[in-house]
This record gives C-alpha cells, structure tokens and sequence, in this order.
C-alpha cells in the first residue's frame, strides 16, 4: 500500500509562520515629524502651560527736534495664553490561559509583550489623528487657523494671534504657492516656514505644475543614456523656495500647512510621557494600561499659515 499525504498527515511539520503579519493602516507621520525635529519635548512646570504674549504697542516713537518736550511713552499691551494638555490611553489585557500557553512554549511569539507594542502603536495612531484633527487646543486644524480661540485667546479679540490662512478655491498652481509665501513673509506674520504640511495628493499636484503630467506647462524628458526611463519625480522629495514639503497621511486631503519651527514656535509638550503600568489584579487575566499626555503648543500662532480648498 503506498502511504499517501492522509496517512502521514499527524507526523507533517507545518509551516506556519507564528508572528502576524500587521494589514491594518495606522501611520503617524506628523508624530515622527516632530520627533525627528526635536519637537516632542518635556514642559518646563507644570500645567496648565501659559506664556505672556504682546498683542499690540503703544508706540511712542518719534523724530524730534532741539528742545522738543517729551512725547507719549511706548507701552507693550500684553495677554497670556493657557493651554491645558490632554490625555489618552488604551487598556490591555490578557487572560491567565494564554499566559499559561505561553509559559509552556505553546505560542509563537510573547503574546503579552505583542498585545501591549500593539496598544503602544494604537496609543500613537490617536495622539496623531488627534493633532490632525480640528478639536480646539488639540488639532493643528484649529490652531494653525485665522479665527477661532486657541490657548485661550480668541482672534477676534486679539487680531495679531490669528494665523494667516487663504482659501484657494481650486487647483494648486505656482501662483498659489508664490502668494502663499509672501503672505508669510509680509506683516503682520513675518514668518518663514520649515515645512509646508500635505497629504500625499498635494505632492502630486505641486509635481503637475511643472512635471511630465502638467497639462499647461511644456515639460521635457530626458531619457537616460543607459537604464530604464522613469518619469518619476519622488527621487528627492519637493521643495518650494528651499522649503520641504512634507508628505502627512491623514492630513485634510484639501489642505496645506505652512509651518515656522523655528524659535521653540511649535512643539508637543509631553505632560506624560509614555507610561506601561499594571494594574491590580480582580480576575486571572492580567492588565496594563498605556497611557500619556500633553499639548501642541503654538508659542506664536500668526508664524504659520493653512491653505484651504486646494483641489486636484
């Protein structure tokens, strides 16, 4: 009798391979931004976070002439802004059974230590859609935003705290980006971007201005002495004016921000850092909770800009 696969099944070695292969989409890019610029950083006290902000002068500059009687005095005219953090978490458990099959060699992987990485990179995932997100004092939406109240200060009242913020209306072209930087540059904003924030379609439509796809723009090809053609245009990432323009999944797909990280104006304030603990045990399953806190705090709100509307 020939032994076939049926009969020697209960001796095959199968081939599994045990750690998971992660499908799910959870990227945080604007949180590595801010690590990798040295943003993410501990407060220097405690909370709230407040800082005195000069709205407005009294000037009393002046030409004068010989014998002239003194004039009005300068005088700062002065508010303060307060910016409480916000808190996130995510509980984890895991039952005494799995711990048990995972003490005996049962399990392909420390599946303890793999359910808390996950909570970790969820933790993450929220902390990043809520910086991107429009909730006041939390998302960039709202903060990087010519009206509205930020760290308890509202642009209505203080004028000078407004971001400055156009409505493109329509595609994204040279002429755009050209007023955009101006309006950065001019009074009263006199700010200068390190990055221009976007989601990854606004990449594309910046390389359709001049690229191989622009419709209105002649544009050459050089085909290479040797190798394949590649009309491509991600070698390097875009700049305008020297200005990086940064690819963020989850940002408004219609929205770009100029930001100024320069002179401590932007940052996330880590109340708490990342913190595991374990709880008291109330069943056999053991628990943890991730937790941490803190704020992006916008020293100088009328340094940055968003462009909104932008379509393809």
């Amino acid at each position: 009798m020939t032994q076939n696969l049926a009969g020697v099944s209960p001796v095959l070695r199968p081939n599994i391979m045990g750690v998971p292969v992660d499908l799910t989409s959870r990227p945080t890019d604007f949180v590595n931004l801010l690590v990798s610029q040295g943003l993410m950083r501990p407060p220097t006290g405690g909370t709230p976070l407040k800082w005195a902000v000069q709205y407005a002068t009294s000037t009393g500059a002046e030409i004068f002439v010989e014998n002239q009687a003194m004039g009005a005095d300068s005088s700062r005219t002065l508010a303060q802004a307060s910016l409480s953090p916000f808190y996130l978490r995510v509980p984890v458990a895991v039952s005494g059974h799995v711990l048990d099959q995972v003490a005996a060699g049962g399990a392909f992987e420390d599946i303890a230590q793999a359910e808390l990485a996950n909570g970790v990179r969820d933790l993450y995932v929220l902390l990043e859609s809520t910086l991107l997100g429009s909730t006041q004092d939390r998302g960039i939406a709202s903060i990087v935003d010519s009206t509205g109240t930020y760290a308890g200060l509202s642009a209505s009242t203080y004028t000078t705290w407004a971001s400055a913020e156009t409505a493109v209306g329509g595609a994204l072209t040279a002429a755009v980006m050209e007023d955009a930087h101006e309006t950065l540059r001019a009074a009263p904003y006199n700010g200068m971007a390190s990055a221009i924030l976007c989601a990854p379609n606004q990449i594309t439509n910046y390389l359709r201005i001049m690229g191989p796809s622009a419709s209105s723009t002649p544009a050459r090809l050089m085909v290479p002495a040797a190798g394949a053609v590649d009309i491509g245009m991600l070698k390097a990432m875009p700049a305008f004016n020297g200005i990086p323009l940064v690819s963020i999944n989850g940002i408004t797909s219609t929205e770009m921000y100029w930001l100024d990280f320069t002179d401590g104006g932007i940052g996330f304030e880590t109340i708490r850092d990342l913190r595991v603990e374990q709880l008291a045990k109330t069943t056999d399953n053991t628990q943890w909770v991730v937790s941490m806190a803190g704020a992006l705090k916008v020293a100088r709100r009328n340094k940055h800009l968003k462009l909104t509307g932008v379509t393809a």
